[in-house]
This record gives structure tokens, sequence and C-alpha cells, in this order.
């Protein structure tokens, strides 16, 4: 029923998120983003990031949603794989590879190369994003044709940020935009 669902009744974008970390504050974060710019999004609930979350994610989108966003979680290999296969996301992010999943897998690169089954099926033209401070992260082979974009703070980094700061509850970040960047200057986001 959820391949249905994504097959034929959603034909809007969607992203998948995964990570071993902050992939809930992460998919609300690009909801949020989106919506500010008058978007219609549509986030999964929670922490829906295993087979019945996403199933039934995909089958709660509405048809006139722009944007889903879904996170996607696993415990073991081939879950993250299965997971993209139901939703087909166009954007595909991977935030970081941790110790988290280690009663399953023997090893972090075990995890890495698990979080990276979500790039296995990317389409050309699908976007895939890395977070470019994790090396594990970034050592994860793409399918050619996909458009990568890397984030983090190190220099190379398509998106980077470069300073943050808690001000009044909350964080206030600056990035450089390409150009800025090149010139030598920062602009505040």
């Amino acid at each position: 029923m959820a391949c249905y669902a994504r097959n034929n009744r959603f034909n809007g974008v969607l992203v998948g998120v995964t990570g071993s970390v902050g992939k809930s504050t992460t998919k609300r974060m690009i909801a949020l983003s989106l919506e500010n710019l008058g978007i219609d999004v549509f986030e999964s609930y929670g922490n829906w990031n295993n087979r019945i979350g996403v199933a039934l994610s995909l089958i709660g989108i509405d048809r006139n949603v722009d944007i889903a966003v879904l996170e996607m979680g696993m415990s073991g290999k081939g879950e993250i794989l299965e997971l993209a296969r139901m939703a087909k996301p166009q954007i595909r992010v991977v935030l970081n590879v941790g110790a988290s999943h280690l009663e399953s897998l023997t090893s972090l690169e075990e995890v890495a190369m698990a979080k990276g089954e979500i790039f296995r099926d990317a389409k050309s033209g699908d976007v895939c994003i890395l977070n470019g401070d994790d090396p594990l992260v970034t050592s994860l082979p793409l399918p050619h044709g996909v458009r990568k974009v890397l984030f983090g703070q190190q220099m190379g980094c398509d998106v980077r940020l470069v300073a943050a700061e808690n001000t009044d509850g909350g964080l206030r970040s600056s990035s450089p935009s390409r150009k800025r960047e090149r010139d030598g200057g920062l602009c505040d986001s």
C-alpha cells in the first residue's frame, strides 16, 4: 500500500534523511525552512523512521503537498535500502555515522555502508547530500549522474558553517555564500 501511495498518489519531491543522530531535528529544520518559503510540506511524525512508520507516512501524504520529508532509521544492514526503495527520495541526506548501531554491526565502516544504502538506487539528477566533516560519510559511493552536495565546516563544502553562537535561547549562524567566500567575505544567514 505504501508503494502504491508513493507511485500513484504523491508526485512531489521526497527528501529522505538518515544518520546515526540528528534525523528528527534535521527533518524538522528542513520542513520549517521550506514552510517559511511558502512551500506546502509534509513531514513524518516524530521518529516514524522504520518500515511501519515510513509506510504510514507515505500513505498519509496529502496529494497536494509539494515536498515530503521522511526520516529513515535502521538497526541492521538492508533496512535503509528497503526504506529508500519504498519511499524513492529524490533528495537523499546522510548526516553522520556513529556507534549507536554497533550492537548489530561490527564496525563504524559497516554502519557507514548501511547508512549509504540510501544512495544505492539514486537516479541521475537526484541530489545526494553528505556531511563533509564525517570521513565515513564522504567515502560512501554514489551512483553516476547524481548531484553531490557537501555540508559542514570544512573548506570545499557546498554549504559551510563558519560561526555559531547561542543568543537569547536560539542559535545564530554564519555561512559564506560561494561568491562571498571567493571574495573573502561572510554573509549572515
